[in-house]
This record gives C-alpha cells, sequence and structure tokens, in this order.
C-alpha cells in the first residue's frame, strides 16, 4: 500500500534593494487589489501548513544594501513583525486569520524564527547559501519566493545548481512567484531565450542561435553594452 511521504519544507525570501523607492511595493504587495507580495505570500505558506507538510525553516539571506542600520535580511524581517496587524487588509489573507487573535500571534511567532542568512551578492550565491543551509537536515523540499518579474531567473540558477551538484539528490526546489512585478513592469517583460533543441535554429534554419548570442553581451565592457543596445535599437525600429 502506498503511503504518501509527509513534505517537511524550507522556505527561502529572496531579498531586494531595501534603498530603492519601489522595495515596498515589491515586497508587500497591493492589499486593495489582493497582490500578494513576497512577505505576505510567506504568510499565507504558515497559515495554511497541514500537519502532513510542514514548513520546517524559513531563511532569508543578505545583499549589499542598507537602511535605518539594518541589513537587508534583518530589515526584511522586523518588516514583516512590524506590519502583521496589515495583513488582514488582503481577503485572501483576511480570511484564513479570521477573527482569531490566536493566529496571529502564532504567526508572529513563526516570523521571529526566521534564520537570518549570509551576506551575499547575487542570486546565485544565495541559491548555494541556501542549499548548504539545507541539505544536511531532514527537508525534502524548498520553495524560494521571488516576484513575478525575478521567479524565472530564480528557476534557472536552482537547475543550475543542481547541475553543480549543489543541491541534495532528491530535494525538491521550487520557485513560488509572487503577484507582483518589478514596478512599472508586467511578466511579460521579462523575456527567456530558450536554446533551440536542435543544433540549429529550426524556425530559421540558422546555426547561430539567439541564446549563444545573447549571452556574449554579459562580458561586454558597458561602453560596449551602449553599442550593442543601439544597435539593436535601430535595427527593430527599421524592420
Amino acid at each position: 500500500m502506498y503511503t504518501q511521504q509527509s513534505m517537511k519544507t524550507g522556505i527561502l525570501i529572496h531579498v531586494y534593494n531595501i534603498e530603492d523607492d519601489n522595495w515596498e511595493y515589491v515586497a508587500w504587495g497591493e492589499p486593495a487589489k489582493d497582490r500578494l507580495g513576497s512577505l505576505p505570500l510567506l504568510c499565507r505558506m504558515l497559515l495554511t501548513e497541514t500537519p502532513g507538510n510542514t514548513i520546517e525553516q524559513v531563511v532569508i539571506c543578505s545583499g549589499p544594501s542598507r537602511k535605518n542600520g539594518l541589513k537587508e535580511h534583518e530589515y526584511t524581517r522586523k518588516y514583516v513583525l512590524d506590519h502583521l496587524d496589515e495583513l488582514a487588509a488582503f481577503p485572501q489573507l483576511q480570511k484564513l486569520l479570521g477573527d482569531d487573535p490566536q493566529k496571529l500571534e502564532e504567526l508572529r511567532a513563526r516570523v521571529e524564527q526566521i534564520i537570518l542568512g549570509e551576506d551575499l551578492i547575487r542570486t546565485s550565491d544565495e541559491v548555494a547559501a541556501a542549499a548548504r543551509l539545507f541539505q544536511p537536515t531532514e527537508i525534502n523540499q524548498v520553495i524560494q519566493i521571488a516576484c513575478a518579474s525575478h521567479a524565472p531567473r530564480c528557476m534557472q540558477l536552482q537547475v543550475q545548481a543542481r547541475a553543480a551538484g549543489l543541491i541534495a539528490a532528491g530535494q525538491q526546489w521550487l520557485v513560488a512567484a509572487s503577484d507582483v512585478c518589478f514596478a512599472d513592469t508586467t511578466p511579460a517583460d521579462t523575456v527567456i531565450f530558450e536554446k533551440p533543441h536542435l543544433p540549429y535554429d529550426p524556425m530559421i534554419d540558422f546555426e547561430s542561435t539567439t541564446p549563444a548570442v545573447l549571452g556574449q553581451y554579459f562580458s561586454l565592457l558597458p561602453e560596449q553594452k551602449q553599442a550593442f543596445l543601439k544597435t539593436v535599437e535601430h535595427f527593430m525600429s527599421e524592420y
């Protein structure tokens, strides 16, 4: 007889530059439209935890930005604690919280237990650090929470980390996208170019592929990037 394995989950909260004017929008979302940012999404996960699907650890690492004397992970955790009373402004969270103040206090206790991880620079460092943290534990699932604009990139970096042997065998990694994007953007503004499954691009019958060409962009010098973008912009306007 098949017995379903209990799921022990680790949560990784992707952090953003807290000095950015749009940080609150990306992190918190839009209560009036019931659109969850990364932090309310975390709270929803904690509120919907079940005995067979438990969240064992939540970790926030820290990038280089600082605000009010706090590092990114310190500021982020404090922000959640300071705004817990506002969660009910999201209709979907209000339904989960109801009129029971005990639920909010239990949620506060869980947020206070968030682990403050390493100081990092890139998202790839964040994935690697979380993989090290979750590897020696019984956690069999890791969910990385990120805004909708950045979630596709997080998924790619998770796959790269697994290919590099950084993620424990048998440990499932997922990305949960929040309901909001970077300011003034939509999910469609994140463009993905996948390498063709064949040695050439069958759509245009040409050996040079978009990922191979565009992938070199990041190794260009700043002035070369400007020249490249101007050339592409001119080409697109012509055709």
